[in-house]
């Protein structure tokens, strides 16, 4: 019985990787053996939109993966940076793509291409980028009704209307359900406010969604969201290295996801990128994961209605070893706890969420902070 168990989980396995080889034409195991290893993976993730039948870099983020630290650093590039590219000519780096893809024969090569820029003028090839993944918004919209409505809590009013772009936003505040169309409008809406705000929401949506991605429901749909894959993305990863990545994340606990946005200051219309300042606080962060710190400064706001929830947080966060600067009330109402840990060791958000029995950690890295861990109290606290 063992034998033919064997031999039916080899013969799976074979017809996976054939089935692989055929619909994609690339290595179907480089990435699924990555993750075997203690190597990085770093994945180009591009968000592509379509404007005047070209189609522009809309969303940028480097996917940073540490398989023996089951760490995810989530570098956010806003679509604004300024680059130089062709004969020093300054654009913004959303605009680069459409400019290769018309000297490029397939969208394969222009995403490969793209990579290389990207590697070449933002990291200094000091990330070994071997990956990419390249979405539109109707792949989007599809896998989010996929995996079912995400769950995401408003704090403040969103609406925007572009009768021209045929776009509508109007989210109230509060907790909202969206299905696709709605995630998409949620994910593009930039407000008043610059990219960065969007940037933060993005990388918020971004923890909702693995969150959403393991209900039981994903396992049932596996098929078909690996087929939408294949027809709704151009990548240079095989199915296999796909089917990985997914089993890979099914049990991933999001406190393990880093943020940072590439750093830099908005100069005119560009977002104008500073190498050194990524030199300090990207390249000398990814990789860190033992804490360094035995104390974190911390604030404490109480969104809850809750009288005295702030002070109780407090208390209970100072018994963890914290040294607690400051808390108050906080402007708007919120159901769920978050805490942003903006320190490089994840350990800070996850000690502050033993203290106080709940929170949404969010690691968004700031070496600008006032403190390192910044807690915002939801209805769902309860005081001990």
């Amino acid at each position: 019985m063992r034998q033919n168990l064997s031999r039916y989980a080899l013969a799976f396995f074979a017809l996976i990787m054939g089935v692989s080889i055929i619909m994609t034409g690339r290595d179907p195991v480089a990435l699924a053996l990555a993750l075997r290893g203690d190597k990085r993976i770093n994945i180009l993730l591009m968000g592509m939109d379509a404007v005047e039948s070209s189609k522009h870099t809309d969303t940028l983020m480097l996917l940073n993966y540490s398989v023996r630290e089951q760490m995810l650093n989530v570098i956010s590039i806003p679509r604004d940076t300024l680059v130089r590219y062709e004969g020093g000519r300054a654009r913004r780096i959303n605009e680069v793509y459409p400019m290769i893809r018309k000297k490029t024969s397939t969208d394969a090569e222009a995403a490969a291409e793209f990579l290389n820029f990207v590697n070449n003028n933002l990291f200094r090839g000091r990330l070994e980028i071997r990956h990419y993944v390249q979405v539109d918004y109707e792949f989007f919209t599809r896998l989010v009704d996929m995996l079912g409505k995400i769950r995401v809590e408003i704090t403040e009013p969103m609406k925007y209307d572009d009768f021209a772009g045929k776009l509508h936003i109007d989210f109230s505040t509060g907790i909202h359900h969206l299905d696709g169309k709605d995630a998409l409008k949620y994910i593009r809406y930039r407000g008043k406010g610059s990219d960065i705000r969007r940037i933060s929401r993005q990388q918020k949506f971004l923890i909702d969604w693995l969150k959403s991605a393991r209900k039981p429901l994903v396992l049932v749909r596996f098929p078909n969201i690996i087929s939408a894959f294949r027809r709704g993305t151009n990548t240079n990863i095989g199915l296999w290295g796909v089917s990985s990545l997914m089993f890979e994340f099914r049990s991933f606990d999001t406190a393990n996801i880093r943020f940072f946005t590439l750093p830099g200051k908005f100069y005119s219309y560009y977002w104008q990128y500073d190498p050194q300042s990524a030199e300090e606080q990207i390249f000398r962060v990814i990789g860190t994961h033992a804490p360094r710190q035995t104390t974190y400064l911390a604030d404490v706001w109480n969104a809850s209605g809750k009288p005295g929830a702030a002070r109780a947080a407090r208390d209970a966060l100072i018994k963890s070893g914290f040294n607690v600067i400051e808390w108050g009330n906080y402007s708007v109402y919120q159901q769920r706890t978050v805490i942003k840990n903006m320190c490089e060791e994840v350990s800070a958000g996850l000690v502050a969420r033993n203290a106080l029995g709940c929170g949404d950690i969010i690691n968004r890295y700031d070496a600008a902070r006032n403190v390192d861990v910044s807690v915002i109290i939801g209805e769902d606290y309860e005081s001990q």
